[in-house]
């Protein structure tokens, strides 16, 4: 949404959820419209929704909502004219064909590798999600670490940039700093790790400057 509010074309390869539901989501974030009301048709303001359908509706962001091949990946991204960025949500539901009988950790490093590939032919950044392993749900830190990620090793080598969310208040209810989401930068190729707290509104749900007030 950022992107599109700045003209930059971008094309989403949603695997998982329907294209509607993401521009449900689009809308209720750049209305600031709780999800739970939108969806009950309780909006409140109707000048704000229609606000926030005009503005999404003129953004050049595009959603393709079947499970697709890297092959698919690259053609369909080609058609897109002054492409600026690619999202791909998410990493395992790629239907690329297992070669041979390679783990699953090297299916994925594969299909990892072969979207780092289309993003230097086409010069456009991927964002590609990532599971994680439950694993983190049993241990006294929650932190996410770059052995977190399912199947990570081959994830990790083929990323530029490996970066993960965590809300302390999503598994502490006690939590003091609620409301708070922290951008962990694991992994930069180009520049230093580190970490941004940002204000994460649950209703909505959307990020924000934590500098703002909402």
């Amino acid at each position: 949404r950022n992107a599109g509010e700045q003209k930059i074309p971008v094309m989403v390869y949603s695997l998982e959820m329907r294209a509607e539901r993401i521009a449900d989501r689009l809308i209720c974030s750049q209305g600031m419209i709780p999800g739970q009301l939108y969806r009950l048709g309780q909006y409140g303001d109707r000048k704000k929704l229609d606000e926030a359908i005009s503005a999404i509706s003129e953004m050049p962001i595009n959603v393709y909502d079947k499970r697709v091949s890297t092959t698919e990946i690259r053609a369909k991204s080609m058609r897109i004219k002054n492409l600026g960025l690619v999202v791909v949500d998410f990493l395992t539901l790629i239907k690329d064909k297992r070669q041979g009988n390679i783990s699953t950790a090297d299916h994925i490093g594969e299909i990892t590798k072969r979207l780092q590939e289309i993003a230097k032919e086409l010069n456009v950044p991927f964002l590609v999600l990532a599971q994680m392993n439950r694993g983190i749900e049993n241990r006294e830190s929650k932190k996410p670490k770059l052995s977190d990620l399912r199947d990570s090793g081959n994830i990790e080598e083929a990323a530029d940039n490996v970066l993960f969310i965590h809300r302390e208040d999503y598994f502490n209810k006690d939590a003091e700093d609620k409301g708070t989401a922290t951008i962990y930068i694991e992994k930069q190729r180009d520049g230093p790790t580190g970490s941004v707290d940002v204000a994460y509104v649950n209703v909505v749900p959307t990020f924000r400057n934590k500098a703002r007030e909402y």
